[in-house]
């Protein structure tokens, strides 16, 4: 299941920004035949959302997003539970 909300006229002073937030639930490993036995499907699975901003900037745009999977932080490890993307396109 994936979710997208997101708005793409935010404006800040006189800046305009597209900030979404997607958000999504997955079941690692799983596939069509498993949704026979429903209970389980939830043995393993996967909760997580990703905010994500763009601008423009300069003659370009940047794009950056932090993902957050929340099953994850729940684990010993849970700083492998956070991703960052950032990324500058431009053409010349």
């Amino acid at each position: 299941m994936n979710i997208n909300i997101y708005t793409d006229n935010l404006y800040f002073k006189n800046k305009m920004f597209l900030f979404g937030i997607n958000a999504s639930l997955t079941f690692p490993d799983k596939n069509f035949s498993h949704l026979g036995t429903p209970t389980d499907l939830f043995d393993d699975y996967s909760i997580a959302a990703a905010p994500y901003l763009e601008l423009k900037l300069f003659n370009g745009e940047l794009h950056s997003m932090v993902q957050v999977n929340f099953t994850d932080i729940m684990d010993s490890d849970w700083y492998k539970a956070f991703k960052i993307s950032i990324g500058y396109k431009s053409q010349f």
